[in-house]
Order: structure tokens, then C-alpha cells, then sequence
């Protein structure tokens, strides 16, 4: 199955596939956890979902299933997850809307930048990033604090960690972005010169 093209009419999801779409089916659950301030229900959906986002694409390889589709779910299934919880954490005030911003405008650029990449390949593959899973894996590792820091409150370790990982997720979203708008000008100036 490696590498072979995803068709609808015979979608045979992969295990992986399975694992991957999970988080969406306890994206819900975490959402309402956000929204009803239950910090063990948030924090340990989160961390489950953590958990799913780095063993799919492990179980896609040893089973021999990775594929481009694979992948391409996994993005935009991060994607979801990722930028609904900035949102749904802005919404209860516990971000700064400066800092949603500052994370939610370069992934418009990056997805956009992804869209027009996938319209001129007439393909659905997403290129590469060469920062995309540090960006990604900082994003889970800072909402995750986050949450955790619901269930100790009172720790000083939650007050330190968020300033610090928040800059460090920040200087990888200004790496990130600076290589898709590399990418996105380069595209451009192919799509003038043909």
C-alpha cells in the first residue's frame, strides 16, 4: 500500500487514517472541556490527542501503509485541531487575542499558500515544511501546557513555561512562514514565467 494514490470510490482508510480522523472525534470533547472550564476532561483529551499525532504516522510506516494521503490528513487534521483550540482558548480568555493573532494569521498564509501549491500540481499533496512539525509539535506543546496549567494553577512552573514556550513557538511560526512565503513567491514567479 506505500505510496499508492487515495481514491474515494475505494477509500480503504489505513489504521493510521483511523488514528488520525480519532482527533477530530475528540476535538468535541476537548472544545466543551475548554468551554466548561473541566480541566481534567481538557487536559487528558489533549494529551491523548498528542498521543495519536505522534504514533500514526509510526504505525503508517511499520504496517507499510504511508502514503501521500496519509499525510496530507495528518496536516489537515492538525490544522483543525490546532487552530480551534487558539481560537476556542482566546474565546474563554486564557490568550490574548494579540497571541491568536500572531499564530492564526501565518497559518492563513500557509494554508492558502498550501491551496494554491495543490490547485497548480492538480494533485492533493502538500509540500513539505521544513520547520511545519516543530511548528506543529511546539503549537501541542504549548495548548497542552496550557490545559495542564488549568489543573495546577498554583504551580510556579505553569506561569514560567507559558511566556517561554510561547516565544520559542513564535520564533518557529516566523521560521515557518518564512519559508512557505519563500515558497509562495517562488510559486508565483513559476506560474508568471509559464
Amino acid at each position: 500500500m506505500h505510496n499508492q494514490k487515495f481514491s474515494w470510490a475505494d477509500p480503504r482508510f489505513t489504521y493510521a487514517d483511523v488514528l488520525t480522523g480519532s482527533r477530530l472525534v475528540m476535538l468535541p470533547y476537548l472544545l466543551y472541556g475548554i468551554a466548561k472550564r473541566d480541566a481534567w476532561l481538557s487536559a487528558v483529551t489533549m494529551a491523548v490527542m498528542v498521543i495519536t499525532d505522534l504514533v500514526d504516522g509510526r504505525i503508517a510506516r511499520k504496517l507499510g501503509q504511508a502514503r501521500e494521503f496519509g499525510k496530507s490528513l495528518d496536516s489537515t487534521v492538525d490544522f483543525a485541531v490546532i487552530y480551534s483550540l487558539f481560537v476556542a482558548l482566546t474565546a474563554v480568555r486564557e490568550l490574548a487575542v494579540w497571541q491568536l493573532l500572531c499564530v492564526l494569521l501565518p497559518g492563513v498564509l500557509i494554508a492558502a499558500t498550501e491551496l494554491m501549491l495543490m490547485t497548480q500540481a492538480r494533485e492533493f499533496v502538500l509540500g513539505p515544511a521544513r520547520f511545519g512539525k516543530l511548528t506543529g509539535l511546539l503549537q501541542y506543546a504549548f495548548l497542552l501546557v496550557l490545559l495542564l496549567g488549568r489543573l495546577w494553577a498554583e504551580a510556579e512552573w505553569v506561569g514560567k513555561a507559558r511566556p517561554v514556550l510561547f516565544g520559542v513557538l513564535l520564533a518557529a511560526v516566523a521560521l515557518n512562514t518564512a519559508d512557505y512565503a519563500v515558497r509562495l513567491a517562488r510559486t508565483l514567479s513559476r506560474g508568471r514565467s509559464a
